[in-house]
């Protein structure tokens, strides 16, 4: 089973964004949503943002990863 993990992108590097996942950052591919831009809350999986999220919705996706435990925190 693959999963989909939303973040925030902290910051935007040519092709490519760092985004952060609860304190852990990652990079991911923006090739797929290239208009993608810092503060923006996305889905990213293998390697690639995937979804841009509204934050209600992103915040509401990362406490329920939080409580199956794919997050520390």
């Amino acid at each position: 089973m693959c999963l989909a993990i939303a973040g925030q992108v902290i910051k935007t590097e040519g092709e490519t964004a760092i985004v952060d996942f609860d304190g852990l950052s990652k990079r991911a591919s923006i090739l797929l949503l290239p208009t993608i831009a810092v503060g923006d809350y996305v889905l990213v999986h293998a390697g690639f943002i995937i979804q841009k999220l509204e934050e209600d919705y992103a915040l509401e996706l990362i406490e329920l990863d939080k409580e199956v435990g794919l997050y520390g925190g």
